[in-house]
């Protein structure tokens, strides 16, 4: 038997089914509800195609084309499915019959605590077929909690931003449709301040497994003092009381849900969930195997809210790959330490190993705050390269005294100035016009500050005039066969069409930049601009304290 909620009754529903089959045709009656009876006709129709016993040709022939069958994991019961229209549309869901309509609507509806028709039915909608958006509206309108709060006014809730790291976490459940043998869910947590996200694999949605995945997350940085999640406030409840007893020191208070919280959930399922399928797909592994990295991935990319990546608020640093350094290690055959010649943290590594230049993930509009990550990374990590790089340039200069000529002395003077990335505006544009070196590394560490530094320049002139510089050395390394042609073609491209923009803006006089951030509606911006402002003074407290 069903649970009973007093903000929609079960004889109310029953009036709202009726009253729903009125409006509708006779020929469209048939088919507005799927009944248990025609839910397990359906089965049989799926199990025996053959059998003309069952039911009419046109009737098979729609069940056939309609739904599919799929093997419930806990039982040996088969589950209807309703197949995907097409690679656009929605994946396929399970059919929820007319008998249990009423149980599904309400315990969503409770659950995610009354929220408005959009977030309602995208969670219905995203889980379940055969329920009809027009079905959902007529329930939240007869919902008397709804329509309370609707009279009422809108409440005046205020975004609660925390200040610092595991004030604030959400977890959340999501069922993974990529095979596996032994997991079937993910366990994923995320801080509200830092974006840090934590997963674990599930076999179960049990709420002591749920406790032990979250017991491995936070043992290692600290419980959190507000915990929330969208499954459910009893089994939240649960949770938090089974996670006391596990590590009784901890003090976890339950967080009260925020209309944005579920958006945020939905967008890391939909991330995951994506990541997974193209690494399984890549890897031909199983997905609980490539779990750590994509969580490592999504740690290490920059966040359009904070302008930061999760792994430097939360250690203050960028992470260090030494990605040339083992490349290097592995080519000449080195597997231990005592065969280096060199020390790891002695060893530079590039601006393209550092997380936040993602290109796919990296915030044009936070450049500012990259920039002067960037120049504070790079212009320690390159000195290095500069004096080892000077010590051979200096052995070879005294073989070749005798056969060089003043002219290659102040080519080779300038050509090392312009390995060393840019650390302001000024010296980017100086190098570009003295590039000679044929290193193609420096060269794409010098264009791939490009992007970031047209956002912080507004002049259009002096953007005009840099663009040209840079367009007529790329055009002098397209003749040269010793770069790599296409992706000389591809910058050759990229910075054509930001000089016709300059181009364009210039006749209009408009002093803005050529790369502009995204805008959203005023709240959300508030709201991101806010946490940057927090994200700022985070930085600059932990700054103090190491020095």
């Amino acid at each position: 038997m069903c649970t009973r909620y007093e903000f929609v009754a079960p004889e109310t529903f029953n009036v709202i089914l009726d009253n729903y089959l009125e409006r509708r045709s006779e020929k469209r009656k048939a088919k507005a509800f799927i009944t248990r009876k025609m839910y397990d006709l359906a089965i049989k129709i799926l199990l025996n195609p053959n059998d003309i016993r069952l039911a009419d040709k046109q009737l098979r022939h729609w069940v056939r084309t309609t739904f599919e069958l799929r093997k419930d994991a806990d039982q040996d019961n088969y589950i209807l499915y309703k197949r995907s229209k097409g690679p656009n549309s929605r994946p396929a869901r399970p059919v929820c019959p007319k008998e249990r309509l009423y149980e599904v609507l309400a315990e969503m509806h409770d659950q995610l605590q009354h929220p408005g028709m959009t977030v309602f039915w995208n969670a219905i909608a995203s889980k379940y077929a055969c329920i009809t958006q027009e079905l959902v509206e007529i329930f939240i309108s007869n919902c008397s909690i709804c329509n309370f709060y609707k009279n009422k006014g809108r409440l005046s809730m205020k975004t609660i931003l925390p200040s610092k790291f595991l004030t604030r976490v959400q977890y959340d459940l999501m069922h993974v449709t990529l095979p596996d043998e032994n997991f079937q869910y993910i366990c994923h947590a995320r801080d509200d301040f830092t974006n840090w996200l934590w997963t674990a694999p599930l076999k179960t949605k049990s709420p002591q497994e749920v406790v032990n995945a979250l017991f491995n997350m936070f043992i290692v940085f600290g419980a959190p003092l507000i915990l929330q999640s969208t499954s459910g406030k009893k089994f939240t409840a649960e949770v938090i009381q089974l996670f006391k007893q596990r590590w009784p020191q901890s003090k976890i208070i339950q967080g009260k849900l925020l209309p944005r919280s579920h958006e945020n959930m939905e967008k890391i399922n939909n991330s995951l969930q994506q990541k997974l399928a193209e690494w399984v797909n890549l890897n031909k592994h199983s997905w609980n195997i490539g779990l750590p990295i994509i969580t490592y991935e999504i740690n290490t990319s920059v966040s359009r809210v904070t302008g930061a990546t999760p792994y430097e608020l939360v250690f203050g640093q960028a992470p260090v790959a030494n990605l040339n350094l083992l490349s290097e290690l592995e080519d000449e055959g080195v597997c231990s330490e005592e065969t280096m010649q060199l020390k790891i943290e002695e060893m530079p590594y590039s601006n393209n190993d550092c997380a936040y230049n993602n290109e796919t993930t990296t915030n044009v509009g936070n450049a500012e705050l990259l920039i002067e990550q960037e120049n504070a990374c790079s212009a320690n990590a390159m000195e290095a390269t500069t004096g080892q790089e000077g010590e051979k340039r200096g052995t070879n200069f005294e073989n070749n005294q005798d056969d060089e000529s003043q002219h290659s002395k102040s080519s080779r003077s300038q050509c090392a100035k312009c390995n060393k990335p840019p650390t302001s505006i000024k010296e980017f544009w100086r190098q570009a016009e003295c590039i000679t070196e044929e290193d193609w590394e420096s060269v794409k560490e010098l264009l791939s500050s490009t992007e970031e530094l047209l956002v912080v320049e507004k002049s259009t002139d002096k953007l005009k005039k840099h663009l040209t510089i840079l367009l007529k050395n790329l055009l002098r390394f397209e003749q040269n066969n010793k770069f790599p042609q296409n992706e000389v073609r591809e910058w050759n491209n990229k910075i054509s069409a930001w000089l016709r923009i300059v181009s364009e803006r210039a006749n209009s006089s408009l002093e803005q930049p050529v790369i502009e951030p995204i805008t959203k509606n005023t709240s959300e911006v508030k709201v991101k601009r806010q946490k940057r402002s927090n994200v700022a003074k985070y930085l600059n407290t932990k700054k103090l304290r190491l020095e």
